[in-house]
């Protein structure tokens, strides 16, 4: 059990980091070199706004679990809360960027609407009647 727990924290702190920022900073690199671009679909805007988010759960939540319970069995003592900390980040990190790399693919939303619709045409002056 001891192994199996520095194994998952060894992953926490070496790939899973630079991998989560490898992605924040890559998706909007990307998507400026995309004929997609960064605002023209509501799917690139989603996946835009969900990377930081997803990025900030990676790096914080699954980190305190995994570094409580490094500490609790290196001492010798049982995973606390039955080892429920240390799984709930990942899973839950794991649903954020399954569900970002399905909208990736499926491309579900389409364009967004442009300025100039929603603020109306522009105003050529007063109504003539």
């Amino acid at each position: 059990m001891e192994v199996s727990v520095r194994a998952l924290k060894l992953f926490a702190d070496r790939l899973l980091l630079p991998i989560a920022f490898l992605t924040l900073a890559g998706g909007p690199v990307l998507s400026l070199g995309t004929p997609w671009g960064p605002a023209r679909h509501r799917w690139v805007r989603t996946g835009l706004w969900l990377t930081p988010a997803t990025v900030t759960a990676t790096v914080l939540a699954p980190r305190a679990g995994v570094n409580a319970a490094a500490e609790a069995v290196s001492a010798g003592h049982a995973l606390p809360d039955g080892g429920g900390d240390v799984l709930m980040g990942p899973v839950v990190s794991l649903t954020a960027h399954v569900l970002m790399t399905v909208i990736s693919v499926l491309k579900p939303w389409g364009l967004t609407r442009p300025r100039a619709a929603v603020r109306g045409p522009a105003s050529a002056g007063p109504a003539r009647v």
